[in-house]
């Protein structure tokens, strides 16, 4: 009898195992689908990035230098720091502001800050900028790719942020309206939890 009970209980450790096995296979094929497939990474100076409207319309793709930087802290959803400490907020997008300094954190600001250091803080990343270098805090503005994924745009698509779009940085607006839109409709992260 407690041979059998032993055999269980190693049966339902290993099963449990498995189960998290699959889970975190299963997100990271979900990041993929936010990936850009014509990157030509030869250059190591600059990258091909390819516009969604330009490569699906003209059949070209734009030249955009790209910078690249190890992030070492994520402040919140929407906001990290590089190398060097310069702050960086990503374009585009407002995710729940934690609010440390008075201990009242917006509704669903937790789990963007932890998606967001989930997919960035100690990885190498790639930015792109847009109109502006910096924002009147003196922050890097910048799109930020990991590992192929277009970060900014996977926060709204799963609901970790919302758009806040201010000119000249509308790069990836329309992008950024679908998937925002999507996550909307699925009651996706913050939509579901918050509205």
């Amino acid at each position: 009898m407690k041979k059998l009970i032993i055999i269980i209980g190693v049966l339902i450790v290993w099963l449990t195992l498995l189960i998290i096995l699959v889970v975190e296979i299963k997100q990271y094929y979900s990041y993929k689908d936010y990936r850009y497939p014509n990157r030509n990474h030869n250059n190591k100076e600059e990258l091909l990035l390819s516009s969604p409207s330009e490569s699906q319309n003209q059949g070209s793709t734009s030249k955009v230098a790209v910078e690249k930087t190890r992030v070492t802290h994520i402040f919140d959803g929407d906001t990290i720091e590089i190398e060097g400490g310069r702050k960086v907020r990503l374009i585009g997008i407002d995710a729940p502001e934690l609010n440390i300094d008075i201990k009242s954190p917006q509704c669903f600001a937790t789990e963007s800050a932890k998606i967001t250091k989930k997919l960035l803080e100690n990885q190498i990343v790639e930015m792109e900028k847009d109109g502006e270098d910096t924002d009147k805090y003196g922050r890097l503005l910048r799109y930020i790719y990991s590992d192929g994924v277009f970060v900014n745009e996977f926060l709204l698509l799963q609901g970790y942020a919302r758009i806040m779009s201010i000119p000249p940085n509308t790069k990836y607006l329309k992008k950024f309206e679908t998937a925002e839109n999507e996550a909307k409709e699925a009651k996706r992260g913050l939509w579901g939890a918050c509205y």
